[in-house]
């Protein structure tokens, strides 16, 4: 009777073969997850190069632009700064003489 292979036997040698190719395919698995990391961890590394170039490319074309808007704008001066500096001067001097003219009057 030992040697006979009974109906149990056959079920339990064909479920350890099943439970083989599960350990197997487990195995490639893991091997596949590993490496969709490793390409996630270099798209991921792409991604933030690509943000820092484009980030880069911004704040070169902000300061462009501002730098244009800068030398096209006609720089405003008031009216009083329009005159030639000599003008500013003798009107300086003539109201402070008047100033201190009216200081002395009693």
């Amino acid at each position: 009777m030992a040697g006979e292979a009974t109906p149990l036997d056959a079920l339990v040698a064909e479920m350890l073969g099943d439970i083989g190719k599960l350990h197997d395919a487990v195995g490639l698995l893991t091997g596949t997850i590993n490496e969709a990391g490793a390409n996630i961890q270099v798209t991921i590394n792409q991604l933030e190069a690509a943000g820092e170039k484009y980030n880069q490319a911004v704040l070169a074309a902000n300061l462009r632009s501002k730098n244009e808007r800068l030398l096209t704008l006609k720089p405003y001066r008031p009216p009083a700064l329009q005159k030639p500096l000599r003008n500013n001067e003798k009107s300086f001097k003539s109201y402070s003489a008047k100033r201190l003219a009216r200081r002395s009057l009693p």
